[in-house]
Formats: structure tokens, C-alpha cells, sequence
């Protein structure tokens, strides 16, 4: 069991980042840390349960029914941390049930196949941008069609009276 502190935090920030950061957060001392650690694993369908008996803080973690992994500590933050760090992260999500939610939908790529290129070149379009399939022309072909519709001539605009009232 690791003692609170930056071991625990440098330990913590490589199991959730993939990476160690010089000044991880304080995960396992910092009631707000660990809050912000609560949520991100409530935003991958990993609920906790934490409690607090006698002079010790106990948290659960939980997927659906199943239990993943529990912490204990002298306190909240230090308890939600040796949850984390004992966490089974490769137990898949549960399948979810009915219709789709926003976290659910993505934007459809084409295929090479159906890859869409410019009108005006014939280039590829880039399809890795959300708004490029609506695009008909490549970025190089919109900036001369627009430098070209910026140097036309423009009509001068129609000629007003600005003498005033006529003195009759």
C-alpha cells in the first residue's frame, strides 16, 4: 500500500495518462484532485461508492453490478487514490440498452472509395475534419476564387442628395 504523496500521485497520473508528469496532481492529498479523479472515472461508466467508518475512509469502485476495486485511507482523497491505483481497467464496459446517447454518436468518415475531391482541382478533400464532407472545393481553391472575386471592380454606390432642404 503506497503512502499519500507524490509516489502515490506520479504512480496515478501514469495509469490514467500514460505518462508522468513532473508536478502530477496532488490525487492523494487534495480533496479537490480527487474529485476531478471521481469524475473522469465517472465518465467511463466507473461509479464509486465512498464512506467513511470510524477513523477511516473506505472507497468502492463499480461498473454496473460488478465491483472493480476498493481503497482504504486515513483520508477521502487517499482512499479514492488506492481505489484508482488498484482498479481493473481492462473489464469492458457494460453493453448499454437502448437509444443511443450523445457520447455514443460519431460523425461517419467515408471510405476511400467515396472519399469526395475538389470541384475545382480534383485534389482529395481531407475527411478528417467533421465539416469537410460538406465541402465541395479544397482550401487552395477557395482563397484564389475569393482573391479573385475581392479584385473585381466594385459599383460605386448610388449617388444621394446631401445638400439638404432646398431654400425656396
Amino acid at each position: 500500500m503506497l503512502p499519500p504523496g507524490r509516489e502515490l500521485d506520479t504512480t496515478l497520473s501514469l495509469l490514467l495518462n500514460g505518462e508522468t508528469r513532473r508536478n502530477p496532481p496532488a490525487y492523494s492529498t487534495s480533496p479537490l484532485a480527487a474529485d476531478r479523479l471521481l469524475r473522469r472515472m465517472a465518465r467511463q461508466g466507473i461509479s464509486a461508492r465512498v464512506e467513511e467508518w470510524g477513523n477511516l475512509w473506505y472507497c468502492t469502485l463499480l461498473q454496473g453490478e460488478s465491483r472493480l476495486s476498493s481503497g482504504s485511507g486515513e483520508t477521502r482523497p487517499l482512499a479514492i487514490s488506492r481505489a484508482v491505483v488498484s482498479c481493473r481497467f481492462a473489464v469492458p464496459p457494460p453493453v448499454k440498452q437502448g437509444p443511443p446517447t450523445k457520447s455514443d454518436r460519431f460523425i461517419p468518415r467515408p471510405a476511400t472509395e467515396e472519399s469526395r475531391q475538389c470541384e475545382v482541382c480534383g485534389s482529395p478533400l481531407n475527411p478528417a475534419r467533421a465539416r469537410a464532407t460538406l465541402r465541395r472545393i479544397c482550401n487552395v481553391c477557395s482563397w484564389k476564387r475569393d482573391k479573385e472575386r475581392l479584385s473585381e471592380p466594385r459599383l460605386p454606390p448610388p449617388e444621394t442628395n446631401r445638400r439638404g432642404p432646398s431654400a425656396s
